[in-house]
Parts: C-alpha cells; structure tokens; sequence
C-alpha cells in the first residue's frame, strides 16, 4: 500500500515537472515570436519607385546625367521593381511649380513620390576619393523619410564606374526584396 501511494506521488511530481517544461517552452516560443523583429518587405509588386539625379560630388560633368540613366537602364530590366515613367515626373513637376529641365534632388524626389502615389524614392550619389570613386544608392520611404535600403559600390578609376553602379544596383535590387535568382537572370552590366 505505501508502495502503490509512494508510486503515485512520484506520477504526480512527474506529470507536474512534465506540465512545467511545456509550458515554460510554450512561454518561450510565444516570447520569441512577439518579441522576435519581423522585417517587412521592402517593396511590393505593384509599388513604384521615383528615380532622383545623382548628387555629383566629383565636379566631372560626365556623370551628371549619365548615372541616372544607367541606373535607370538597371532597374528597368528587374521584373519586380517599377520606376515611375519620365513622363508621369515631367508632368507632376509642372503643378508643384518646378521646370520640366529641374534637378531632381532627394528632396523633390521625395515630394514627387508623394504625389504620385509612390512608395519609396531612391537616390543615389558620387563622390571621388583620390582615383577611387565610391557610389551610394539609398532607398527612401516616401512617407516617414525612413531608409528602406541602402548600397555602395566603389569604382578604381573613371572607367570603372559603370561597372560599379551596375553592382550597386544589382544589391540595390536584392534589398529591396528581388530575388537574387531574378535579379541575377535579368542583369545586363551597363558596360
């Protein structure tokens, strides 16, 4: 009898120990998961992106027209990414008072984005360093200001910079959530 009483206090001490871990692991899962930072994507499918001009820190006027629209030609092959047309920008620019001809500064990208329904502005900027020439794109919510994203490339000597904004932009495309199998297949380099 003290044999079968004995037995059973220990089932109990068992199932109470049992009972304990499974919650305490239920506890902790339940922690992680609220707790656990969850990335939302950068971009959706159907989101668009306002292209800025680049900020030319080089004082070469070779690259004040040319980066844009290399990075224009890069982005334009992604199949997931989509810029808001030329077009659609001259004819918003008109009604916030700017010239067809204006800069578009990070600023007015932004203000851009904003009125076209756009949800984020990427801009992007060249400055040299000695020989070296180093290119960052940066990837803004239009909304909040936020950096959604962010690249850099750096280029040994002028020649070289083409090649390094088509890797700033094959990154860009990666962080804004491409995949890289996307990206890689539909990436023709700029040179």
């Amino acid at each position: 009898m003290e044999s079968t009483a004995r037995m059973r206090r220990m089932a109990r001490k068992r199932w109470r120990f049992g009972l304990t871990a499974v919650l305490a692991i239920v506890i902790v899962v339940a922690a992680g998961v609220h707790f656990y930072p969850r990335r939302a994507a950068a971009l959706g499918a159907k989101d668009t992106i306002v292209l800025a001009d680049f900020v030319n820190r080089t004082g070469d006027p070779v690259f004040d027209e040319t980066l844009r629209q290399g990075l224009a030609v890069q982005l334009e092959q992604s199949l997931f990414l989509s810029l808001v047309s030329e077009r659609r920008v001259q004819q918003t620019l008109r009604p916030m008072g700017q010239s067809s001809d204006k800069t578009i500064t990070p600023e007015i990208a932004r203000d851009l984005c904003q009125r076209v329904g756009s949800v984020a502005a990427l801009n992007g900027s060249i400055v040299n360093l000695g020989k070296q020439y180093v290119l960052e794109l940066r990837a803004v919510n239009c909304r909040t200001g936020d950096t959604l994203a962010r690249a850099e490339a750096t280029a040994d000597g002028k020649e070289r910079v083409l090649k390094a904004l088509s890797q700033a932009a094959g990154k860009m495309r990666e962080k804004l959530d491409e995949s890289i199998a996307t990206a890689e297949k539909f990436d023709t380099p700029l040179e």
